[in-house]
């Protein structure tokens, strides 16, 4: 047996450095005690780090250190020393330990697993792991360790996890492993960075106090000259948002009118309510890429482009093929690639898909950053547009983060579902931002609604060109594609759809608002996908909307009239030929629809509208029946939760997209260029408005048809121009993918 063990070692022009085990057992141990004390104790977090590599003490992977090519499984050991002192151990002492024997086998690979694997693949699960695991191997840690261990029975008792029921008490231990799996994670690979004198980069930020500041003088600067009605309701509702900010932490309804300025106001209110009860972060969560190129633009004017972390899209490709921006020692580089790993910055702009798949999944790669989302200030943007088959342990988990993690939740909306009548959230209060909803919704009402039923696309496009400044909104690409073709003749028209890249969508979004201007009033037809009538700022006289859910028609009625320049605007809904009709959610929500009413824009309609939703999918608002999973596992001994199951399944959309690079422009190719020579980082960030994301079956179009090549061996680049149009995106020789409705959240 060895004399002295070593966690790893550094070679460096000849020089040899070596970090010994017990020096990384206890850092580590104390960054986990850190991270974890912000929701539990600091002794859970402390015995997990002292734990977690114990395995590392076996004469195998001493040896590993000078020859790699020798395989060990150092991650079984501190696991199976859990699970043995949890047998001695009486509840809620037992669940502790159990549940760090998880942690610890999930902290390498991929990550947590099942008790029992589902899959037929018993050598991964955990009892097999734990049960075939020899303690002779690396008994050695006796000799640096101490042997006894904490109690830890205060970690998890009913004053620990507040829950109300069993259903409750299983998604509780669930989360709480997944923190202290974040706990470790982060706590880990700190050591690692710094094992030998390296420095991090910089996590100096400005308090929130500052950026409430910052907020305070951009609404000075943009909006108080402003005049009419429409500016005082915003107004109106910003002072709403600040004035409910001194409340308690808890789950907040902000349901404003589209155009009432919903983005700044929910930011005034969640920095307010950070700075009073001591939060340490915000994190705006929105549904769409689309949204989130606006508001982040907006965020990074208010508050600087160096505080705000814009979260979502990743070039990679089925292969998995990753390039580690690390590798750029680039200082800026080195910032942003911590920050999107950690989380550790005061404003976070991300997806429901990053956000909601790192608290379900149980990968060290998407695990480091979700103990930090403990203390913060949570802004859910357009709420309902979350995939009613997660709907339900989506809501639960909010909940979960406010009982037990000291966050606030805020759901944004103009058309808000009534989430506890549907019994999709636990039983925990709501308090309404804006109080007054009703009369704001009436005084803010700009628009008619007129209902035109059957059209083909001969006769919506006849009316299309009969107007000289109108929106068409539509439900799938080829629709949008092949009507904007038949409006072309007229001059002045417009498409949108995220086929194009978002480079080319901003520059025909500029192009309109530019011609929209009272001042140039311009010719200008528009055809839409419904990427236009999330939070996207524009204002057409007439909107025309194919059939859809009621949330989405008033979405798009909020971009009619939108600034109240006409007594009334006008939005016509029509119901699309069937082949235009989209996927069965959008019938299924059409057909909601028209058996509600004619007239969609009232609160009365979103309310039968969403009752109904709910109540035609209530089996299946929780599809991979995570509720009663988890309630299952917390009633049986080994508390055997499929960890790797729900991370294997959990996608809020099934197809989310790769990522494809339009060299559409001589700076675009020399960027392309650099890549193929091996260089990252920024580059990648320059090129993100010049790539489009596409599924899997399109992907594999564009290979086959010989259309795309590898750059730098992991990024995909459009190499045949001939399937990318500037005006409609990309295409398959004119024609739109059938990747229609779901817009690419990631």
């Amino acid at each position: 047996m060895a004399t002295q063990y070593y966690a790893r070692k550094k070679e460096d022009e000849g020089t040899i450095q070596y970090q010994t085990l017990l020096d990384h057992l206890t850092k580590t141990a104390e960054y986990a005690a850190d991270y974890a004390q912000t929701f539990t104790s600091r002794e859970i977090g402390y015995t997990l780090g002292l734990l977690h590599d114990i395995g590392k003490y076996s004469d195998d992977f001493q040896r590993r250190l000078d020859d790699n090519t020798i395989r060990t499984d150092h991650a079984t050991a501190g696991a199976q020393v859990a699970a043995e002192i949890a047998k001695s151990r009486p509840l809620p002492e037992k669940i502790s330990y159990h549940l760090l024997s998880y942690i610890i086998a999930g902290h390498h690979g991929s990550g947590i697993p099942n008790w029992i694997n589902t899959k037929n693949d018993r050598k991964n699960d955990l009892e097999t792991r734990i049960k075939n695991a020899d303690p002779e191997l690396y008994k050695a840690w006796k000799t640096e360790l101490p042997q006894t261990f904490p109690s830890l029975a205060d970690c998890i008792t009913r004053e620990k996890i507040d829950a109300d029921s069993y259903k409750e008490v299983g998604l509780s231990l669930f989360l709480y492993t997944r923190f202290l799996h974040s706990c470790l994670i982060d706590a880990d690979r700190t050591d690692a960075a710094t094992a030998f004198g390296e420095q991090l980069p910089s996590t100096e930020y400005p308090p929130l106090t500052k950026m409430e500041q910052l907020l305070d003088d951009y609404i000075d600067r943009e909006y108080k000259n402003k005049t009419g009605e429409i500016n005082q309701l915003r107004t109106a509702i910003r002072h709403q948002c600040t004035k409910a900010a001194i409340q308690k932490p808890g789950i907040f309804t902000l349901t404003v009118p589209t155009g009432g300025g919903k983005t700044i106001s929910s930011l005034a209110f969640a920095l307010k309510h950070a700075n009073q009860h001591q939060c340490d972060r915000i994190i705006y969560t929105i549904p769409f890429t689309s949204i989130i190129e606006q508001n982040a633009g907006v965020c990074k004017n208010i508050f600087g482009k160096s505080n705000v972390l814009e979260h979502h899209s990743n070039f990679i490709l089925p292969s998995s093929i990753r390039t580690n921006i690390l590798e750029n020692p680039d200082q800026e580089n080195l910032k942003l690639a911590m920050a999107a790993e950690t989380w550790n910055v005061p404003l976070i702009l991300t997806t429901n898909v990053q956000f909601f798949e790192s608290l379900f999944s149980s990968r060290p790669s998407s695990s480091r950053k979700v103990h930090n989302i403990a203390n913060s200030v949570i802004i859910l943007d357009e709420v309902q547009a979350l995939p009613p088959a997660y709907l339900k342990p989506c809501m639960y988990v909010l909940a979960e983060l406010v009982k037990n993690y000291h966050c606030s939740v805020v759901l944004c909306t103009a058309t808000q579902p009534d989430f506890r009548k549907s019994n999709i959230l636990p039983n925990i209060p709501m308090t309404p931002i804006i109080t007054n909803y009703p009369e704001l919704a009436d005084k803010m009402q700009r628009v008619r609604c007129h209902y035109l039923k059957e059209q083909t696309i001969d006769q919506i496009a006849g009316q299309l060109k009969d107007h000289k400044q109108v929106l068409c909104i539509v439900n799938t690409k080829q629709h949008a594609a092949d009507l904007y073709k038949k409006i072309t003749e007229t001059g002045d028209c417009f498409h949108l759809s995220t086929n194009m890249c978002p480079a080319h969508r901003k520059k025909v979004l500029d192009e309109i608002r530019r011609r929209l201007k009272p001042d140039v009033n311009l010719p200008c037809r528009v055809v839409s996908t419904q990427l236009i009538e999330a939070g996207v700022d524009i204002d057409f006289p007439v909107v025309y909307r194919s059939l859809a859910g009621v949330d989405s028609i008033t979405q798009a009625a909020g971009r009619c009239n939108r600034e109240g320049k006409l007594p009334y605007g006008d939005l016509y809904v029509f119901i699309p030929e069937s082949v235009y009709a989209g996927p069965d959610y959008i019938k299924t929500t059409a057909d909601i629809a028209r058996s509600i009413s004619e007239n969609y824009l009232t609160p009365e309609a979103i309310r039968q509208y969403f009752s109904q939703l709910f109540d035609i999918k209530q089996h299946r608002l929780d599809k991979l029946h995570i509720l009663n999973l988890c309630n299952k596992a917390a009633q049986t001994p080994h508390f055997p939760f499929p960890f790797r199951d729900i991370s294997d399944e959990f996608h809020l959309i099934a197809d989310a997209g790769y990522s494809v690079i339009i060299p559409c422009s001589p700076y675009v190719e020399e960027r392309i260029t650099r890549i193929d020579k091996g260089e990252t980082g920024q580059i990648l960030r320059e090129l993100t408005p010049y790539t489009i994301s596409v599924t899997l079956k399109d992907l594999d179009f564009l290979h086959t048809c010989g259309a795309v090549r590898l750059a730098g061996e992991s990024f995909a680049v459009l190499t045949d121009l001939k399937y990318y149009d500037k005006a409609i995106g990309l295409n398959q020789n004119g024609v739109p993918s059938n990747f229609d409705y779901v817009l690419p959240y990631i």
